[in-house]
């Protein structure tokens, strides 16, 4: 019995796995090549292990969000500096989380006159976004006056950033006010918005000749003139 037990280890590790080279019987190893026939179900297994593992989150975890719920309230009328910053659940703390981005209409800003509008827009540069247009409850809306945007990421922290661009936003209203000086006769540099549209390739690049071509959008049913509906109603009508 001894002798047997000496021999069994002392042989090769792939006899002792295969078999003796004798055996005609074919034997795999564990870690075989073949192919897992049971690997679909298994896949189907954990994916529904997940699933189940979200629908218990769902049940136990989300009820207790409800005590940071807040009732949404509409900016009141001298609200009008929206603040946008970016947050990072799988990645604390990530670099993009400290830039902090300031958006606002000229036409909310308390500007004196159109002279002042005027210096605010040359002063503001590229970040001045030139005349935009929206759909609003249905009806088209052209802002001709645009928004300013000022962003910042160059400081350590995200208050910095947000109070680097509120300075900055103060700084150009009180400059845009200031009476001692103005640029009436100075046109408006709109180099970046055409720049901007031409790049983004919506459309405006190529309707330089029609309407709302500097805007960047395309032609909607907004922009064709009524009289031609009634007159394509009336023909269906007919019909």
């Amino acid at each position: 019995m001894i002798k047997n037990l000496r021999l069994f280890s002392s042989s090769c590790r792939t006899q002792a796995v295969l078999g003796p080279k004798t055996s005609k019987k074919e034997v795999y190893r564990w870690e075989s090549s073949k192919p897992d026939d049971n690997i679909l179900p298994k896949l189907e297994i954990e994916s529904k292990r997940r699933w189940l593992a979200y629908m218990r989150m769902e049940e136990f975890e989300l009820p207790k969000l409800e005590k940071y719920r807040k009732e949404f309230k509409p900016p009141a009328k001298d609200e009008v500096v929206k603040v946008r910053t970016l947050d990072y659940l799988n990645q604390e703390p990530h670099p993009a989380s400290v830039k902090s981005v300031v958006t606002v209409k000229v036409s909310d800003l308390p500007l004196a006159d159109a002279s002042s509008k005027h210096k605010l827009k040359l002063l503001a540069g590229p970040r001045w976004s030139g005349p935009e247009s929206r759909i609003v409850d249905g009806k088209l809306v052209e802002d001709v006056d645009g928004e300013i945007k000022i962003s910042s990421e160059q400081f350590p922290y995200r208050a910095q950033n947000m109070r680097w661009c509120s300075d900055k936003l103060q700084l150009l209203l009180k400059e845009s006010n200031d009476k001692s000086y103005n640029f009436d006769d100075i046109p408006l540099d709109t180099r970046h918005v055409t720049r901007r549209i031409r790049k983004s390739r919506r459309g405006g690049h190529r309707l330089e000749n029609l309407a709302g071509a500097q805007q960047g959008r395309r032609p909607t049913k907004f922009d064709m003139p009524e009289s031609w509906i009634e007159e394509a109603k009336s023909a269906l009508s007919k019909k």
